[in-house]
């Protein structure tokens, strides 16, 4: 396992990425402050909708400490962005130890707050940006580097992905056993209603 990463989480492409430790050891020579802030739209589209339900929570998996704060709101007129904070290449005091965290929101609540003293930031407008184009950047300004699976991890994701398939399968067994006994079912009324008008005709 490398250093501040963790396995792959479940159902992830083989092309897994992590800040890791290269976030911090190779972001303008020294310590950054690894702070990534999303504000969006409460509807994603098709252009960036991989960033938003795969890339992202994939790169939150990979780096747990970096706090990744997406804020969610109604005003579809209002553009996307992306908000990353750095620490400043000349700043001269240390990085805190802990900076403030905001919470995610689903109602505009956890809006981008200006950068800290030590800090700069970087905002990207993610209207129309490909989902691709959007990782490419985040990987370009904070000098992260993608990180390929191991032999275990492939063979892990492929039997998850193996396990995913035989599911599908079973679940379309079911279904297909649920639709025949209410096919049964509704015979079996259909006869007895039936049957009970061919009585009173014969009565």
């Amino acid at each position: 396992m490398r250093p501040g990463c963790s396995n792959p989480p479940p159902r992830g492409d083989q092309n897994t990425y992590g800040l890791c430790n290269e976030l911090q050891e190779r972001s303008y020579g020294r310590q950054v402050s690894p702070y990534i802030k999303v504000s969006g739209t409460s509807t994603d589209t098709p252009k960036n909708r991989k960033f938003w339900r795969e890339n992202l929570p994939r790169l939150k998996y990979h780096n747990p400490s970096v706090p990744m704060i997406v804020n969610r709101h109604s005003r579809n007129n209002k553009k996307p962005t992306l908000s990353i904070y750095l620490r400043k290449p000349d700043a001269s005091t240390p990085a805190p130890a802990t900076r403030s965290q905001p919470s995610s929101s689903r109602n505009n609540m956890s809006k981008a707050t200006p950068p800290d003293a030590d800090e700069k930031i970087i905002t990207v407008d993610m209207t129309e940006k490909h989902s691709s184009h959007i990782l490419e950047y985040v990987l370009a300004e904070t000098r992260a580097v993608p990180i390929k699976p191991t032999k275990e991890e492939i063979r892990e994701l492929q039997e998850l992905d193996a396990m995913a398939r035989q599911a599908e399968v079973d679940r379309a067994r079911m279904r297909s056993l649920r639709e025949e006994k209410k096919r049964e079912e509704d015979m079996l009324k259909r006869a007895r209603a039936a049957g009970g008008v061919a009585e009173e005709e014969d009565s």
